[in-house]
């Protein structure tokens, strides 16, 4: 603010007490020099005030200041909240996701024991109890029965296709005596079943050998699981002291970090020979 020669400049400030202040500026026009002896007292008095307003607004931008910096502050916190909740609803999928594939509903593959809810030494009656009817069903002397499933409680309802299925060798236990027939043998070859540690026959050669490292190749059944040909298309590996058997097709061992080489899975007595599962006029 200042005083020249020719006017005489007043300022006038309206400054209420709200958040919104008001400042009017008035220009008051005046005779120049008979007016000059009111220069000291109203230059004096527009300092005073000019420093008042300058306070003010200095007030003034650092109240809008602080405002601005508390809604962007503001914003930054909802953004951060809902970066948080979005994080936290993945999460729960993610989740969710995880704990349903880990609670889903599979045939745990037993070694020497059995599959899913079929069992080693179970009767005839006890399997078609848990099971129900089979698919097919092939008999032959001395109490044996081969029989297939494809569906039903096998796999949970969920039907499989034509290559995926649980077959079942019955025998009694002493060929020559009466009795009952009992669950000798379990083949599948449905990924529906798997073992503890998730080995299935989407497994690869190298999975399933780290999981069995006693499996060895045996000549005599993969001779007979080839038609008894000399060229080989599948090859039968057996660990013997724990009861279980996998069916590779040729290539697997080439091959060992590839998976689709196992198409079955067998379960039998640890000790005992597995045997090849087939309708018995094949054999």
């Amino acid at each position: 603010m200042f005083m020249n020669r020719d006017w005489r400049w007043v300022v006038s400030t309206s400054l209420p007490s709200t958040r919104c202040a008001t400042y009017s500026f008035v220009l008051l026009f005046g005779a120049p020099r008979t007016h000059a002896r009111l220069a000291s007292p109203v230059s004096a008095a527009l300092q005073k005030n000019a420093v008042h307003i300058v306070s003010f607004s200095t007030s003034i931008n650092a109240w809008k200041s602080a405002r601005n910096a508390l809604h962007w502050g503001m914003l930054i916190t909802e953004v951060g909240f809902f970066l948080r909740v979005g994080a936290l609803f993945l999460w729960c999928l993610g989740t969710g996701s995880a704990l349903a594939q880990g609670t889903q509903s599979v045939a745990i593959i037993t070694p020497g024991q059995g599959i899913g809810p079929v069992l080693l030494g179970q009767t005839l009656a006890e399997v078609h109890a848990r099971l129900g009817a089979p698919k097919l069903s092939d008999a032959a002397l001395g109490g044996r029965l081969w029989e297939i499933w494809r569906s039903g409680p096998a796999f949970e309802g969920k039907r499989q296709n034509g290559f995926e299925e649980l077959e079942i060798y019955f025998t009694r236990e002493h060929l020559h005596f009466g009795g009952p027939s009992a669950v000798g043998q379990i083949r599948v070859t449905s990924p529906f079943s798997r073992t503890v540690s998730g080995i299935s026959i989407r497994s690869s050669f190298s999975q399933i050998l780290d999981s069995f490292p006693n499996l060895r190749i045996d000549e005599e059944l993969t001779y007979a699981l080839n038609g008894e040909r000399s060229e080989k298309d599948v090859a039968m590996y057996v660990d013997r002291t724990r009861g279980i058997a996998f069916e590779f097709r040729n290539g697997a061992a080439a091959d060992p970090n590839v998976a689709g080489y196992c198409r079955a899975i067998h379960v039998f007595r640890p000790g005992t020979d597995p045997r090849i599962m087939e309708a018995f006029d094949l054999q």
